[in-house]
């Protein structure tokens, strides 16, 4: 039976974040014996009771002591005796009551005989005030869900039948069983009225009470673990969003951090247990996460650039195989195309990130790029053919001076040797490519031979003649 005040519902329900009550809780005390004196509690009316044991039988001297403690003391006090029948308290001796005006002493004490017969008693000791029933029960004294008065508000709860105890809410008929609230606030008490504090499991539901007995809400850390109630109280698990945040709370309610797995989809969340999404640094390397959460593997287009994760979600730098294809990513990951310079070599890349070998055309030049990739530049034998590439690594064509020597680069890069027309003339090229002169060219002595820059003349060049060629070796004008 409720009163205003109490409001009794079958859930928890509200809006908030848990916190501790601002209503003062009673503090236990020691819980009384027969031979051991009970700790009482202070009423709102300044007074201070202490009563020698928590039940009695007949016949049984009951010593209740007194202490106003400065307050402004009531005209009465009473002690009634109540019995236990099948968990529910019911009146035993009706009536029954030993009271009196309330001595004008600020402290003392009075000894009582329990009359009447039958079975054993619980006790309530409590005062009255200007002839209403304010009843205050004494630490470890309070008759399980029943109050003789009209008290509202927070007391001690003692089972007799099953030694429960503990804080209870008193609603002016009773002590309160489940759920209720008080000032905004959701508390929950056992069949025996105590009020719970710490987990509470209800149905396939779990509730987290503090301290105080409050639920809480939102937030709330448990030991070193951190948990996520709902503005019902119930503890969140798996997948959660708060604000605009995901979260992932486990079987058990605690908010996971670091790497998560889930089926074969790895998420990250950070310290704070916020889900991340986007480029995450954990430790020293780089993941993607997508807006999913979903850690990202192996080939991932962010924003116009492309990148590779390996199986581990890391993202690659350097160079890459795969397959028979060498792709290179940048120090920021990106997968580079066109012209690149790693070392101090050039590649090129094409569109596809795919690094290039052999010949390659680029605004009406040509490249070469050897067997790794690296483009050629100087001399550079492809096949049985000999090219020059230059600085830019360009292929030449035409006429090539170096070292003193001249060589032909035919229109399609090779170098020429033997007989060749250049020009409309008749060119003789060595083995080795050097420019030997022209065939119809001839000179009357070595003096001109010299001037000509082709001294000595070797018997089957341009410009070999036997009277160049004074010791008749072969070689002219030596």
């Amino acid at each position: 039976m409720l009163s205003s005040g109490v409001v009794a519902q079958a859930a928890p329900a509200g809006e908030g974040v848990g916190a501790t009550s601002s209503l003062s809780r009673v503090e236990r005390g020691t819980a009384p014996g027969s031979a051991i004196e009970a700790a009482a509690l202070a009423s709102p009316l300044g007074v201070v009771l202490t009563l020698d044991r928590a039940d009695a039988v007949v016949g049984d001297e009951l010593t209740v002591s007194w202490d106003a403690q400065g307050g402004e003391a009531p005209e009465v006090f009473a002690i009634e005796a109540w019995t236990e029948i099948d968990d529910a308290p019911v009146e035993f001796l009706t009536g029954w009551e030993v009271s009196g005006p309330f001595p004008a002493e600020r402290s003392g004490s009075v000894t009582l005989t329990v009359p009447g017969s039958g079975d054993r008693l619980s006790v309530l000791v409590g005062v009255r005030d200007g002839g209403e029933e304010h009843w205050f029960s004494t630490d470890a004294l309070g008759v399980v869900g029943f109050d003789r008065g009209s008290y509202r508000g927070f007391g001690y709860v003692r089972n007799v039948a099953t030694g429960a105890e503990g804080v209870g809410y008193f609603a002016g008929g009773g002590v309160v069983r489940g759920w209720f609230l008080v000032a905004g606030e959701w508390s929950w008490s056992d069949s025996s009225g105590v009020m719970r504090t710490g987990w509470l499991q209800q149905g396939r539901s779990w509730y987290y009470l503090d301290d105080s007995g409050v639920m809480r809400t939102g937030w709330t850390q448990v030991g070193s673990s951190w948990y996520y109630l709902g503005t019902d109280g119930i503890m969140r698990t798996g997948w959660t969003k708060i604000g605009s945040s995901w979260y992932f709370m486990s079987g058990g309610g605690q908010m996971q951090t670091g790497w998560l797995q889930q089926g074969r989809d790895w998420y990250y969340l950070d310290d704070s247990g916020v889900m991340r999404t986007g480029w995450t640094q954990v430790g020293s390397s780089w993941y993607y996460l997508g807006t999913d959460g979903i850690m990202r593997t192996g080939w991932t287009k962010i924003g116009s650039s492309w990148y590779f994760m390996s199986g581990g979600g890391q993202m690659q730098t350097g160079w890459l195989q795969q397959g028979r294809d060498w792709y290179y990513l940048d120090d920021s990951g990106v997968m580079r195309t066109g012209w690149t310079q790693v070392g101090s070599s050039w590649y090129y890349l094409g569109t596809d990130g795919i690094m290039r070998t052999g010949w390659l055309q680029q605004s009406g030049s040509w490249y070469y790029l050897d067997g790794g990739g690296v483009m050629r530049t100087g001399w550079t034998r492809i096949g049985s053919s000999w090219y020059v590439m230059n600085a830019s690594g360009q292929m030449r064509t035409g006429w090539f001076q170096q070292g003193g020597s001249s060589y032909y680069l035919s229109a399609s890069g090779p170098m020429v040797t033997g007989t060749v027309t250049v020009a409309g003339r008749s060119a003789y090229f060595r083995g080795d490519g050097v420019w030997r002169g022209y065939w119809d060219v001839s000179y009357r002595n070595c003096t001109e031979a010299r001037n000509s820059g082709l001294a000595p003349i070797y018997r089957g060049e341009p410009g070999y003649a036997a009277h160049l060629d004074r010791d008749g070796d072969g070689v002219a004008c030596e």
